[in-house]
């Protein structure tokens, strides 16, 4: 007799590549013969869980910390658990994760033996407790965080390890994650340290039908009393539109490719394709560990599969839109025509309009509530666009609609198109920033924030020169590839902390950092004193080499020169 609360029963999904009877037993036999996993730190309550059967991976348990304690007591405070596991007589290949009952875990880094960061992309899970957004699948609402990763284990080999929960800073800023958040469907949040910044719903939920962005979060905004997060604003749609047949289409995720989940910066491309089949886009959605605003780098390039025609493209045809949600903007303002910020009050403008905007790093932008004393304001910046429309170069202007209607505005971004037909092979590829900014402290009519990231984002960018190496074209993030292991480069423009990336190095040991100071390199210590192990990325790309990314603070567009060694 076994008691109901110890018997279990439990499926795995099986799947192997030689399709032989002799495969399926070397698995049983590994799963009938776990290896030993062993905690070799007393710290933080650090122990071995053993293997679990159930979810297939080797456990381990840690302590750790709330939102609050993190950002304002311990900011450089890593939970860590040093372990080991011993290999038998053959290969294995497991997975591990560590598991801490606090919800708040933001990010997780795996160290080896040696306290060099290994590149390997963790996967964070958790489950704040108390929005119980699973109540199918986890009635009880259990408060978690967890950190999953492969190891590869050779025969007879003893790999030692740590991983790192981290709540707060890597190095000497605040990290940058991506992480999962325990819900009805995939749900990625992204914070700067503890503070969280966006969160992108892939799939439709509820009410929440093609609101991509459910959570939108101004850094420039008041800090919660209760906690160290900023209110969100809005809801924010990407592609929709209805065809000269009245059909009308938005779109479905499909698949996602996460560049880096953090710490030192999160980049995720996200494929979609309209209900129809008829356009595919790519959205990246990136963000950099900055302070002084949310700048959300989108990069959105579409392609039309099969002709699409329209009656009245600019009205039927929206690319991006967005709304107040629970608020009513009483100020709008954008770029017009002739590359001036214009702002006009909703007492003065009609319910619904057109605005043609300027081509120098166009912009809309709702702000200023006056009977809301917790609220964000929204902005998009255009930095660049290319578009090709029934087979030819578009050179027209963007063009944004501004509809006030009850209790609410919703701006959709569009083109100045009438009757049109979008021809198989057509693109629309723009590059932009999401922006929520200020608050209900900002004074009414100051879009300052919005002009200060549209200047330095849009206008005078970061840009990157090489001495050494040479300079990959990126979007937003400068990036270099190495020329024997050794990169020498000039950062200059931007704004707070940036995220550089220097490829083609031979091994993924830390790197040396330097930067010219006074006529002479000097060593550019990312790593907090505290920790000494923190403060970069690495990652293995597919060309067999190795990467680093590294935070960069910049003001005021001053140059910045940086050598970096591979060992």
């Amino acid at each position: 007799y076994v008691a109901e609360e110890n018997f279990y029963v439990a499926q795995r999904v099986y799947t192997d590549t030689t399709h032989t009877f002799d495969a399926f037993l070397k698995t049983v036999e590994e799963e009938q013969n776990p290896l030993t996993l062993t905690v070799t730190s007393t710290e933080f309550s650090a122990k071995s869980l053993g293997y679990d059967a159930l979810r297939g991976a080797y456990a381990m348990d840690l302590s750790g910390m709330d939102f609050s304690t993190a950002y304002y007591k311990n900011p450089d405070l890593h939970y860590r658990i040093d372990a080991e596991i011993q290999g038998d007589a053959t290969d294995r290949n497991i997975y591990v994760y560590s598991h801490t009952l606090y919800g708040n875990l933001e990010c997780g880094v795996l160290l080896d033996g040696d306290d060099r960061v290994l590149p390997m992309l963790m996967q964070v899970c958790k489950n704040f407790q108390g929005e119980n957004e699973e109540p199918i699948f986890d009635k009880g609402d259990t408060s978690y965080g967890e950190v999953y990763f492969p190891l590869c284990i050779s025969a007879n080999e003893t790999v030692s390890f740590s991983v790192l929960n981290l709540y707060q800073n890597w190095g000497k800023v605040p990290l940058k994650q991506i992480s999962s958040i325990q819900f009805v469907s995939p749900y990625y949040h992204l914070s700067t340290g503890a503070t969280e910044t966006n969160c992108i719903a892939p799939y439709f939920v509820y009410g929440k039908d093609r609101w991509t962005l459910p959570d939108f979060r101004s850094m420039s905004a008041p800090l919660w009393s209760s906690q160290p997060q900023h209110t969100s604003a809005g809801r924010l749609h990407f592609l929709e539109y209805t065809d000269s047949d009245g059909n009308y289409a938005n779109s479905e995720s499909t698949v996602d490719t996460i560049v880096s989940v953090g710490p030192v910066y999160s980049d995720v491309w996200m494929n979609y394709i309209s209900d129809d089949g008829r356009i595919t886009v790519d959205y990246r959605h990136m963000e950099m560990p900055q302070t002084d605003e949310n700048r959300t780098y989108y990069q959105i390039q579409m392609k039309v599969l099969e002709d699409i025609t329209f009656d009245n493209f600019k009205e039927d045809f929206n690319i991006f839109s967005m709304d107040g949600r629970a608020v009513f903007y009483e100020q709008f303002s954008y770029l017009d025509e002739n590359n001036t910020p214009i702002t006009i009050d909703a007492s003065t403008r009609p319910s619904e309009k057109f605005y043609t905007l300027g081509k120098n790093a166009p912009f809309i932008a709702y702000h200023h509530v006056s009977n809301n004393d917790n609220y964000v304001n929204m902005a998009l910046i255009i930095k660049d666009w290319d578009i090709t429309i029934g087979g030819n170069a578009y050179s027209g202007a963007f063009l944004v609609s501004d509809k006030q209607e009850g209790n609410l505005n919703e701006a959709r971004l569009t083109l100045d198109l009438d009757a049109v037909t979008l021809k198989a092979g057509d693109t629309i590829n723009i590059d932009l920033v999401l922006l929520p900014w200020g608050s209900q402290l900002t004074p009414k009519g100051n879009i300052d924030s919005i002009l200060q990231v549209r200047k330095d984002t849009c206008l005078t960018p970061l840009t990157i020169t090489t001495e050494v190496g040479e300079v990959i074209e990126d979007a937003f993030m400068p990036c270099v590839k190495a020329e024997n292991n050794t990169a020498t480069f000039t950062m200059t423009g931007g704004e707070n902390n940036m995220a550089v990336r220097v490829y083609g190095f031979d091994s993924y040991r830390a790197p040396t950092i330097e930067t010219y100071v006074d006529g002479e390199w000097v060593a550019y210590k990312v790593a907090c004193v505290q920790n000494g192990y923190d403060g970069y990325g690495v990652y293995y790309d597919g060309d067999g080499t190795y990467s680093f990314a590294f935070i960069v603070p910049m003001s005021n567009g001053e140059a910045r020169t940086f050598r970096i060694t591979g060992k």
